[in-house]
């Protein structure tokens, strides 16, 4: 099973048997980012970043999130469900620049989020130690992870990928799924 945190995009791709069973949905790290700013009531073509994220801006985000993911095809969710899958991740990190990142359960997430809510861009560039243009992205890319395993009941990801887009060849190359 893969799941792909793209920029503008998000994929679930799972093989069943010779064929696989793939959804593409309509989140993704800018797609995210400016869904927070629409339920702030800011304009995303005006402003950069929606922090600081409240928890009740956060869990409409995690509903927003819910209703989107209401299309996934019960193929994919009985697959996620299925003892010993491993669900594999390409593109975006949510933990991206944080110890022990290529691998984290749900909670390690929630941690990670409820630690940055209501911090604003400076306090997580001091926080993460991160370049300015990633700290817009450092919390909604933590709310898209944790919606989509939350909704999703993913328990554990572990991360394949590299940041970018990559990935598409590589979800559909037999030797990737040999290693699974």
């Amino acid at each position: 099973m893969n799941v792909a945190f793209g920029g503008g995009s998000f994929q679930l791709t799972a093989k069943d048997r010779d064929t696989h069973i793939v959804y593409k949905g309509r989140l993704g790290k800018v797609p995210m980012k400016n869904a927070v700013l629409k339920i702030q009531g800011k304009d995303h073509e005006k402003i950069v970043s929606p922090n600081p994220i409240s928890q009740t801006e956060a869990d409409l985000v995690i509903q927003h999130i819910e209703e989107i993911l209401s299309e996934v095809p019960n193929g994919l969710r009985q697959k996620i469900r299925q003892p010993g899958v491993v669900v594999l991740s390409v593109g975006i990190n949510p933990l991206w620049g944080l110890e022990d990142s290529a691998q984290f359960d749900r909670d390690r997430i929630a941690t990670e989020l409820t630690a940055r809510l209501d911090l604003d861009d400076e306090a997580l560039i001091s926080k993460d130690d991160l370049q300015s243009q990633v700290a817009p992205y450092r919390v909604s890319n933590l709310l898209l992870v944790y919606g989509v395993m939350e909704t999703l009941d993913i328990a554990r990801v572990q991360y394949v990928g590299t940041q970018g887009a990559n990935a598409v060849g590589l979800l559909l190359s037999p030797q990737y799924w040999q290693v699974i």
